[in-house]
């Protein structure tokens, strides 16, 4: 339409300045939704980001736990056993009847009563060689 208006008219001027306007105005609309897509996008990759150190997280504490585990486990097959030089001193003495024997205890005080019930109680005798 602009063709068939004379270029020297007052509306030949106005239809230009208004296609030029409205050629910006596409140009920023384009240029403000590409800029809306970049956040988008830049929020999914911070989003990613923050999912993917919670799962590094919760990989570490399922890792933790099943060292404790395992741990836990391998006291209860393998117990260390050490005494102290004073005690392996004693075992490696000859009995003295006259001197009497060495009763060693442990114990535990303030137990909750859940725990009570699965308490037993353990002992044994040693006889040297």
């Amino acid at each position: 339409q602009l063709e068939l208006l004379p270029k020297n008219s007052q509306l030949y001027t106005l239809r230009k300045a208004h296609l030029q306007e409205m050629i910006q105005l596409k140009y920023e609309i384009q240029r403000l939704q590409q800029e809306s897509q970049k956040d988008d996008l830049e929020r999914q990759v911070q989003n990613m980001k923050k999912e993917h150190q919670r799962r590094e997280w919760i990989l570490q504490q399922q890792q933790q736990l099943l060292e404790a585990k395992y741990r836990k486990h391998m006291a209860k097959e393998n117990p260390i056993n050490k005494l102290s030089a004073a005690e392996e001193e004693a075992l490696e003495a000859e009995y003295l009847p006259d001197l009497g024997f060495a009763i060693y205890v442990d114990y535990i005080i303030n137990l909750p009563t859940r725990v009570q019930q699965q308490v037993q109680v353990v002992y044994g005798f040693y006889e040297g060689t």
